[in-house]
């Protein structure tokens, strides 16, 4: 699934998620019934995982492009050899200046 798709995915779950939350409270409170409002609800989160969670084609209409692997060469991945290196000669310090008090 690539990104825009984990996007729509997201959409399409949250919006059957608050529809069928709407519906189920709606049947819930018309006729009284605390069990047909959890089954409706239930049954919304069902289709909202049906739909969303498998890597449907659908999802996968932008596919993601990455890099090829560029040409190295051979010693790259060798182990380091110590280079001769000159010292490196301390900064000066800096002299205090003397006010007169």
């Amino acid at each position: 699934m690539d990104f825009k798709g984990q996007k729509l995915s997201e959409i399409f779950y949250q919006f059957t998620v608050v529809i069928f939350a709407i519906i189920s409270f709606l049947l819930g409170y018309i006729f009284g019934s605390f069990r047909l409002m959890m089954l409706t609800y239930g049954a919304g989160v069902a289709l909202a995982f049906v739909i969303s969670v498998p890597d449907w084609p659908y999802f996968n209409q932008h596919p993601l492009t990455f890099l090829s692997v560029s040409s190295r060469p051979d010693d790259f991945f060798a182990p380091k050899t110590e280079k001769q290196s000159t010292p490196v000669k301390p900064a000066p310090a800096k002299k205090k200046s003397k006010r007169a008090a």
